[in-house]
Parts: structure tokens; sequence; C-alpha cells
């Protein structure tokens, strides 16, 4: 998950509840390591920083967003996850808050994206197919 302060805590609860029961371990990254605290009060805490882990050490990613001390290094940092796990045709899954930054990215919606302001309701669950697909081979990641 790359998260900064000010994200929608109902949104990220409800989606990292269903990672969660679906035994999908959960790694938080963000500008530093501590707590962030999201616009409705939900707290989480922040295990890795952008500086000390690498996009390649994951299987999929779950772009939140939100805002950081240093904003403009804070979507710099998300944008190369983002194209990282692109080009590696990983599974990226993009919070309300975290579709701007995707749409600067390299990414393009398509197979293995899962947008939540698309999927509705359905985001979670929609999210938990793609990790589970690991690779979306079919996302021509040259022509997009």
């Amino acid at each position: 998950m790359l998260i900064g302060s000010g994200f929608n805590g109902n949104e990220v609860k409800a989606v990292v509840n269903t990672l969660f029961e679906n035994g999908v371990a959960v790694d938080i990254v963000g500008e530093h390591l501590g707590s962030l605290m999201g616009a409705d009060g939900v707290k989480v805490v922040l295990n890795k920083t952008f500086l000390t882990t690498s996009p390649v050490l994951f299987d999929s990613l779950y772009v939140v967003g939100g805002n950081a001390k240093n904003q403009a290094k804070f979507k710099s940092d998300i944008e190369e996850f983002i194209n990282e796990a692109y080009r590696h045709y990983k599974p990226i899954g993009v919070a309300s808050t975290g579709e701007p930054i995707f749409n600067q990215s390299i990414a393009k919606i398509g197979p293995g994206i899962v947008i939540a302001s698309q999927a509705g309701a359905n985001f979670p669950a929609d999210f938990i197919q793609a990790i589970t697909q690991q690779r979306f081979w079919d996302r021509n990641i040259y022509t997009e």
C-alpha cells in the first residue's frame, strides 16, 4: 500500500480488511515510518519507506495516495512504484485518492488495473481477483 496522510479511511479499511481476510500480507509504504491519519480519523502505521524499499519487491500495489510534507517527491516516488509494477505486469489497485497520481504514471487502464471509482463496491473483490492472477501478460506495455 502506497499512502500519505488525508486518505479515505473507510475505503482503505474495507480494502485492507478484505486483503487480510484473503491471506494477503500488506506492507504500508510512505514518506516516513510511523503513523498517518486519514481524513476521517482512521490511522495506519507505515512499516516501510520509499527510500528503504523497492517496487520490485512487491507482488501487487494498492495506490492510496494522499498528502506528504514533500508532495512533489511523494508523487514521484509513487509514480516510480506504479511504473515498475506496470512494466512487470503486476496487479495495481487504485483508491479514489490515488487516481490523480496513477493518471500521471505510464500505466494505462487495462488488464490487471483495478480503479476504485470504476469498480465501486466491487473494488476489494476485483482487486483480490487481480492479485490471485499474479501477472497480466496480455498487458501490452510497449504500445499503450
